[in-house]
C-alpha cells in the first residue's frame, strides 16, 4: 500500500474533496501494480525452471514460451509504472513538508485550501511525468482532476484576496487622493501579509496550471483583481461622450494613469512593510506585483492612443501635441523606474514606433517644425546679439544647439534605433540648413574686396560655427552615441561637421589673407635692394633694432591680430595667424631673401627683423613658431646667417648634388635645415655676397 504524507501505509487521510477520487485511485494503481508484480515474478521463476514440467508436449512448450514472453513484457511495463507511481509518492510527501516560503501564516484559517493546493502541486507534478508516457487515459484522468480542483480552488483564492483588498481600502486608495495610504498600522501589517500570501498561491496556481499541456486550465489570475477598478474607472472617464474624452487634452488620461501608478506603488510598499522572512521566490513573485500592474494600465493608454489615432493624424497640431505628451509621459515613467522589467513592445511609446505610417508622419513634423523654428531664429534680430551664456557665440546660434539638444532629448528615450538613426539624419539636415545660413550672411558681411575684416557679426559667426563644432563632437563621445555609432554604416556627423569645418578655415583664410595685403602694401621700403647691401662701420656692426623700413609692416600685423584677438576663440585665431604666419613667410622668402643680395650686414639686420620683430608677434598671440610657416623663414635665415667656409661648402655639395634629393637632405641636416629644401637652399645660398664672390 503506498505512504501518503500525512499518515503511514493504509491510514485514512482527509483528502479535499476535489483530492480524494485521484489520491485513492492513485492508491489503488500501485497496490494493483505491486500484486501484478510479484505474481509476474513468480510465473517467470517457475518457467524458468527446466524441471518445472519435464514432460510438457512441445505445442505446450512453445505457449509456456509465448506466456513467458508476455509476462516479461509486463514485468517491464509493471516496473515501469511502479517507478512512476513511487516519483508521484516522493513528489506527494515533498509537497507536504512545511516550507518558510509557503502561506500556512497568513491563512491559519483555510487549512483545506492550504491542504488542497499541496495535493495540486503534487497532481501537476504527476501530469509532468506522464507528459512522456503512452497512459493516455491515467494522463487525462489527473488533468480531469486538476481542472476540478481549480473550479473550486480559484474562486476561493480570488475571494479571499478580493476581501483582503476591500479591507486594505483598494482600489479608493489608489483612485482618490482624498484617501490616504496611511502608515503601516498592526491591522495592515495582517492584510499585507495575508495579501502576499494569497498573490503567491495565485502566482504559483498559475505557473502550475500553465506549465501543464494538452486543454487549458483555468487561472487564478489575481492581477485582474488589481486590474479591473482602474480598467473600469479609465473607461468611464475616457471614452464615450465624456468631457474627459477629449483628443486635444492626451494629457488628461495620461496623467491620471501616472497618478495610479505612483499611489499603487505606495500601496503596495505599504502592504509589503510588514513583510518578514520570506523565500526568493516569494520575495521575487512579490516584487514582480507591480510591474504588472503598470504592463496593464499601459496596455490601456496603448489601446486609447490606437483608438484616437485615425482622427488625430488628420489634424498636425493635435498629433504634434499627442507626441510630445507621450515623449513627457515616457520620460516621467522611465525617471520613476516604472518601465523596468516591461517588454518594449508594452510600454505606451511603441504605439507611435511600431506604425510606419505613423512615425514617417512624426519625423516629417519635427522637420516642419524645426525648419520653422530655425527661420525664427535667424529673422529675430535680437538672435545677433551675443548670448548670455556663452558670450562669444550669437543667441540665434544657442537657440539652435538648443533645439537640436531637445531633439535628442525626444528620441533619446524610444528603443527602436532604426528610428533614433532617422532623428540624427534630421539632426544632420538641420545642421546643413544652418551652416548655408551662416555661409550666405558671411557673404553678405565679408566683401572680398576688404582688406581686414574685424566686423562683430562675421567673427561672432566664426565664433559661433566653432562653437556648434564642439558641441556635435561632445555628443560623438557620449555612450548614446556612440550605440548608434556602431550600428551605423558611416560617421553619423562626419560629413556636415566636415562642411562646418570648411566653412570656418576658409573664412579664417580670407581674413588672414586680408591681413597679409595689408602687410604687403607696407613693405615695399623694405624690399629694396639698397637695403640689404649696406656696409656699417665697425663701430657701428652692432644692431640692437629692427629696421625702420619694417615698422610699418609689423604695425599692420600687430594691429590686425590684436584686433581680431580681443573678438575671436582661441581656435579662430589660431587659424587665421596659420594664414598670415605662411604668407609673412612667403613675402619674406620669396620677396626680400630671393631677389635681393646680401652683405653680412644686410644678413645680420635680416635676423635681428625676424627675432626681434616678426617672432615675438606672433609668439604675444599665443602662436607656436616652430610650426611649419614660421620654421621655413628661421631656417633660410640662419642659412644666410653661415659663416663664409660652411656656406661654401655647403653650397657646393648642393651643387654636386643636385640631382640627388637623399644627399641634399642629409646636407642640409648636418645644418639642422629641415624645412628648406635643396635647390631652395642653394638660391638663399647663392644670394650671399661673399659666395657671390667667390663662386
Amino acid at each position: 500500500m503506498m505512504s501518503t504524507p500525512e499518515g503511514g501505509a493504509g491510514s485514512p487521510v482527509d483528502w479535499p474533496t476535489g483530492a480524494r477520487p485521484v489520491m485513492e485511485r492513485t492508491a489503488e494503481l500501485v497496490t494493483r501494480l505491486q500484486a501484478h508484480t510479484q505474481t509476474t515474478r513468480r510465473t517467470l521463476a517457475r518457467l524458468a525452471r527446466p524441471a518445472a514440467s519435464p514432460s510438457l508436449a512441445p505445442p505446450d512448450a512453445i505457449a509456456a514460451l509465448v506466456q513467458g514472453d508476455g509476462l516479461r513484457q509486463w514485468m517491464g511495463w509493471s516496473q515501469w509504472a511502479h517507478a512512476l507511481a513511487q516519483a508521484a509518492q516522493d513528489q506527494l510527501r515533498l509537497a507536504a513538508r512545511p516550507d518558510p516560503s509557503v502561506v500556512q501564516p497568513a491563512l491559519r484559517g483555510h487549512p483545506e485550501l492550504d491542504r488542497a493546493l499541496v495535493h495540486v502541486s503534487a497532481l501537476c507534478a504527476l501530469d509532468r511525468l506522464l507528459e512522456s508516457s503512452a497512459c493516455a487515459h491515467l494522463r487525462d484522468f489527473v488533468r480531469q482532476n486538476i481542472h476540478t480542483l481549480g473550479q473550486s480552488l480559484v474562486p476561493q483564492i480570488q475571494d479571499q484576496l478580493a476581501r483582503v483588498l476591500a479591507d486594505s481600502q483598494y482600489p479608493d486608495c489608489v483612485l482618490s487622493e482624498t484617501t490616504a495610504i496611511g502608515q503601516l498600522s498592526v491591522d495592515r501589517a495582517v492584510l499585507g501579509g495575508q495579501f502576499q500570501s494569497l498573490w503567491a498561491l495565485a502566482h504559483r496556481w498559475d505557473g502550475w496550471v500553465g506549465s501543464l499541456s494538452g486543454p487549458p486550465v483555468a487561472p487564478c489570475d489575481a492581477l485582474a483583481l488589481l486590474l479591473q477598478p482602474l480598467t473600469r474607472r479609465f473607461q468611464y472617464h475616457f471614452s464615450g461622450a465624456k468631457k474627459t474624452n477629449s483628443l486635444v487634452r492626451p494629457e488628461w488620461y495620461l496623467q491620471q494613469v501616472k497618478l495610479w501608478l505612483e499611489r499603487s506603488r505606495q500601496f503596495l510598499d505599504v502592504m509589503g512593510a510588514g513583510r518578514g522572512q520570506t523565500a526568493p521566490a516569494e520575495d521575487s513573485d512579490w516584487n514582480r506585483v507591480h510591474p504588472r500592474l503598470c504592463q496593464g494600465l499601459f496596455g490601456l493608454i496603448q489601446t486609447k492612443l490606437q483608438q484616437d489615432l485615425p482622427v488625430i493624424l488628420e489634424q498636425d497640431l493635435v498629433l504634434s501635441h499627442a507626441i510630445d505628451e507621450m515623449l513627457l509621459f515616457t520620460q516621467a515613467i522611465q525617471d520613476l523606474g516604472f518601465d523596468v522589467d516591461i517588454p518594449v513592445s508594452d510600454r505606451p511609446i511603441a504605439v507611435l514606433e511600431d506604425t510606419e505610417s505613423i512615425y514617417l508622419r512624426w519625423l516629417q513634423l519635427e522637420q516642419k517644425y524645426a525648419f520653422e523654428k530655425i527661420e525664427a531664429i535667424i529673422l529675430d534680430e535680437e538672435g545677433w546679439q551675443a548670448s548670455l551664456v556663452h558670450p562669444d557665440v550669437l543667441k540665434c546660434v544657442d537657440s539652435f544647439v538648443t533645439l537640436l539638444q531637445s531633439l535628442t532629448t525626444r528620441f533619446q528615450i524610444l528603443s527602436r534605433n532604426e528610428l533614433k538613426l532617422k532623428f540624427v539624419i534630421l539632426q544632420c539636415e538641420l545642421l546643413e540648413d544652418f551652416r548655408m545660413r551662416l555661409v550666405q550672411i558671411l557673404k553678405l558681411d565679408i566683401p572680398q574686396s576688404q582688406l581686414v575684416v574685424t566686423s562683430d557679426k562675421s567673427t561672432m559667426i566664426l565664433n559661433s560655427a566653432d562653437h556648434i563644432v564642439s558641441t556635435i563632437e561632445e555628443w560623438t563621445e557620449l555612450p548614446f552615441f556612440l550605440r548608434l555609432q556602431s550600428l551605423s554604416s558611416e560617421d553619423l556627423f562626419l560629413k556636415v561637421m566636415d562642411r562646418f569645418r570648411f566653412m570656418i578655415e576658409d573664412n579664417c583664410k580670407h581674413i588672414g589673407l586680408g591681413i597679409a595685403k595689408e602687410i604687403r602694401s607696407r613693405s615695399e621700403d623694405y624690399r629694396h635692394p639698397d637695403h640689404w647691401l649696406i656696409e656699417l662701420e665697425h663701430h657701428d656692426r652692432i644692431m640692437d633694432d629692427v629696421s625702420v623700413s619694417a615698422l610699418g609692416m609689423f604695425q599692420a600685423l600687430i594691429s590686425g591680430l590684436d584686433t581680431l584677438s580681443s573678438k575671436v576663440k582661441p581656435n579662430i585665431l589660431h587659424l587665421i595667424l596659420d594664414t598670415v604666419a605662411k604668407e609673412l613667410s612667403d613675402l619674406i622668402v620669396n620677396q626680400v631673401i630671393l631677389t635681393n643680395v646680401f652683405s653680412r650686414d644686410g644678413i645680420d639686420q635680416l635676423a635681428l627683423d625676424v627675432s626681434h620683430g616678426v617672432v615675438p608677434i606672433f609668439r604675444q598671440f599665443g602662436y607656436d613658431v616652430d610650426r611649419y610657416p614660421m620654421k621655413k623663414l628661421g631656417e633660410s635665415v640662419r642659412i644666410l646667417q653661415l659663416p663664409k667656409g660652411e656656406a661654401l661648402l655647403l653650397v657646393d655639395t648642393l651643387r654636386e648634388n643636385a640631382n640627388e634629393i637623399n644627399a641634399m637632405k642629409e646636407a642640409l641636416a648636418d645644418f639642422n635645415v629641415h624645412a628648406v629644401y635643396g635647390s631652395l637652399a642653394c638660391i638663399i645660398l647663392e644670394r650671399r655676397l661673399d659666395v657671390q664672390s667667390a663662386s
